[in-house]
């Protein structure tokens, strides 16, 4: 009996999902930066596009994968998938 596909990769063939540290300051990915501006075309906005960089909290534990965020207005933002988020670099800090 053969295995599904996906059984047969490997842990190493996977790509690795980068995400921030806690209390960091954080901006988009790339790629979700072309995904929201393909949203913002079809009037789709998020409450935080203006309010960048956001510092990251961390993981919410009960929401694997989803994290807290304090943009610079101060206002906290929840459930949020941090794999869409990249830490900002000493140069753009």
């Amino acid at each position: 009996m053969k295995k599904p596909d996906h059984l047969e990769r490997s842990i190493t063939s996977r790509p690795i999902k980068l995400v921030p540290r806690p209390m960091t300051l954080v901006e988009w990915t790339a790629d979700m930066k072309k995904w929201v501006e393909g949203c913002v075309v079809i009037g789709e906005t998020y409450p935080f596009e203006n309010d960048f960089p956001l510092l990251y909290l961390g993981e919410i534990r009960n929401m694997k994968e989803h994290g807290v965020f304090v943009g610079k207005s101060g206002t906290i933002y929840s459930g949020y998938h941090i794999e869409n988020f990249e830490e900002l670099s000493e140069e753009e800090v």
